[in-house]
């Protein structure tokens, strides 16, 4: 038998340890993944958890709306003590909270219209109007002001007639990204990055004061829900006649237990003289339909965020709108 040379040994040995080297790297890569794998099933599985109890929570709110809602069927006030808290909700091996909003008080885009979907939808001019006051008591342009408000009514109404300073099918051709007008009310107000003239910097500026809710016709607004620093909503009701300190001012006499009509409130203004047209008394309103939800929960590492839309215009509530990963 002939012994191995000594270079032949060497090389052996190091063949046998490059093996053991791959070995050892494709056990380490196996045993990563595996634990990778497991560790992704656990946030799914806790995610998955985490949304059922997202789901729960907006139960747990309805519930919450009809013992306020039935506390006073006429009004909806802040007894209570139920807007923008957070309330926990108890969970197993977590966290979770739910902030009730008034889901009204915000300029409705789809109110930039009047009628429905099957019969046919119209500019709105009174609301036409308040949109681009609003925009500019926030600081647009007033020009710009005033297309904006044209281009987001052209983006909802059902004909093919641009209005003045608006744009249909035309307009957005000349944009090349293949978006045309859908002429439907808005399911979120986040469509409105899509209007022609509108941008996310001036998106951004807007965000916290509108909405899309899901009926035509003017934004209902509770005064006895509204905080004097959204004045401009009510400023925005009487164009170039009421302005936002005077609406401040408006909101502050608010008594205890808040105004009984739209009426009440507006005879605040007559020391100023002024006289609210009647679709302005009607759109003043002192009781919510549309509440907002915000859920928060965090489980096992998993965190799940949900709005919800709440719709209390006779119980029970139902949910009209809900998204996942936040508000907006």
């Amino acid at each position: 038998m002939i012994a191995p040379k000594p270079t032949e040994k060497g090389v052996a040995l190091l063949t046998v340890l490059i093996l053991v080297a791959i070995i050892g790297a494709l056990a380490a890569s196996l045993l990563e993944r595996t634990s990778l794998s497991t560790r992704s099933t656990i946030n799914l599985t806790a995610l998955s958890q985490a949304r059922a109890y997202g789901l729960a929570a907006e139960e747990v709110a309805k519930s919450r709306l009809s013992t306020l809602m039935s506390s006073n069927s006429a009004k909806t006030t802040l007894d209570g003590d139920w807007l923008g808290r957070d309330l926990p909700f108890p969970i197993d091996g977590g966290t979770a909270s739910i902030r009730l909003g008034d889901g009204g008080n915000c300029f409705n885009l789809n109110s930039l219209v009047k009628g429905n979907a099957g019969q046919g939808l119209t500019a709105n001019p009174t609301a036409m109007l308040q949109f681009g006051t609003l925009l500019t008591i926030l600081g647009v342009p007033a020009n710009q002001a005033t297309v904006l408000a044209a281009t987001t009514t052209d983006w909802l109404d059902s004909d093919q007639a641009p209005l003045p300073g608006g744009g249909e099918d035309a307009a957005y051709a000349s944009r090349g990204d293949g978006s045309r007008p859908p002429n439907q009310l808005m399911a979120d107000a986040g469509e409105i990055v899509s209007v022609f003239g509108m941008d996310e910097e001036l998106f951004d500026l807007i965000q916290p004061w509108i909405c899309a809710l899901p009926i035509a016709g003017a934004s209902p607004i509770n005064v006895n829900t509204l905080m004097p620093v959204q004045a401009p909503l009510i400023a925005m009701m009487i164009p170039g006649k009421l302005s936002v300190q005077q609406a401040k001012s408006l909101i502050e006499l608010r008594p205890q237990g808040g105004f009984e009509s739209g009426q009440n409130f507006w005879a605040g203004a007559a020391k100023d003289a002024l006289t609210p047209p009647a679709e302005v008394v009607e759109q003043t309103q002192v009781k919510t339909r549309f509440f907002t939800l915000k859920t928060n929960v965090i489980l096992a590492g998993a965190e799940h965020q949900q709005w919800s839309l709440v719709d209390y215009d006779k119980p029970p509530a139902k949910i009209v709108q809900r998204r996942f990963g936040g508000e907006e």
